[in-house]
C-alpha cells in the first residue's frame, strides 16, 4: 500500500509539471477611434478585441477605461487583431495584424473608424 502512495504522488508530480511553453509571445496595444460626430479622436473603452493567429480564433478581450489591451502566450504565427466598440449609437471597427515567434511582445494599435 506504501509503495501505491508512493507512484502515485509520483505520478501527480509528473503531470502536475508545468512545462515551459517556447511560444509564449505578448500581443498589447492601444485602440482609438476617430468620431464621425466631432472628427475628434478618443480612447476606446471596453472595445472588443478579437485576435486571430494564423487565421483561427486565439482570444477575446476588451480595451480598458484607457482603451489598452494585452493578450499573453500567444502562439507563434501571423497575429490579426479586430478592433470593434459603439459610442455615441455609432459603430466603429479597425484592423492590425503583426507576425509573432517565441517570446516577442509586440505592439498592434489601431485607430477605429
Amino acid at each position: 500500500m506504501k509503495n501505491l502512495l508512493i507512484i502515485l504522488m509520483l505520478l501527480t508530480s509528473l503531470f502536475s509539471c508545468k512545462k515551459e511553453d517556447k511560444n509564449q509571445s505578448t500581443v498589447k496595444g492601444n485602440i482609438t477611434y476617430i468620431s464621425s460626430i466631432t472628427g475628434g479622436s478618443y480612447a476606446a473603452s471596453n472595445a472588443t478585441i478579437e485576435m486571430l493567429v494564423n487565421g483561427s480564433h486565439f482570444a477575446t478581450t476588451t480595451t480598458d477605461g484607457s482603451g489598452n489591451y494585452v493578450v499573453n502566450n500567444v502562439n507563434d504565427g501571423s497575429v490579426t487583431v479586430n478592433a470593434s466598440g459603439t459610442y455615441i449609437l455609432l459603430n466603429y471597427l479597425g484592423t492590425g495584424s503583426t507576425t509573432v515567434k517565441g517570446k516577442e511582445q509586440k505592439t498592434v494599435s489601431i485607430v477605429m473608424h
